[in-house]
């Protein structure tokens, strides 16, 4: 029986990315900045980068929120807003990406 999951979806995550880049957009309108298409941008790839560099523990997107508000210029303050709100929404962040992690194996040959 071959089984494997390719490395480089198992490290990075849509999830996150998908969590980063709309925190971003909803922190960005609470506070009341200007959103530009070179912010939009500079935070779409931000997210990316940061959806490969999260760690795979509970509570590591800390670290990767800090970096994400200060790249992007967002205020410190709502980053308790989003924390809090992550650890909530860190159980559907875990089953996007089982259920993807078994739609790639669903399309990976099985000659592998």
């Amino acid at each position: 029986m071959n089984f494997g999951i390719p490395l480089g979806h198992t490290v990075y995550d849509p999830g996150f990315v998908a969590m980063f880049w709309f925190s971003a957009l909803c922190i960005a309108d609470n506070g009341g900045m200007e959103v530009s298409a070179a912010w939009l941008i500079t935070a779409f790839f931000t997210s990316i980068v940061l959806g490969v560099a999260t760690p795979p523990v509970p509570g590591g997107m800390v670290a990767t929120y800090a970096i994400l508000f200060t790249q992007l210029g967002l205020p410190k303050e709502n980053l308790a807003i989003i924390m809090s709100l992550s650890v909530l929404l860190d159980y559907l962040l875990t089953a996007t990406k089982v259920f993807s992690n078994q739609c790639l194996m669903m399309l990976v040959p099985k000659d592998m």
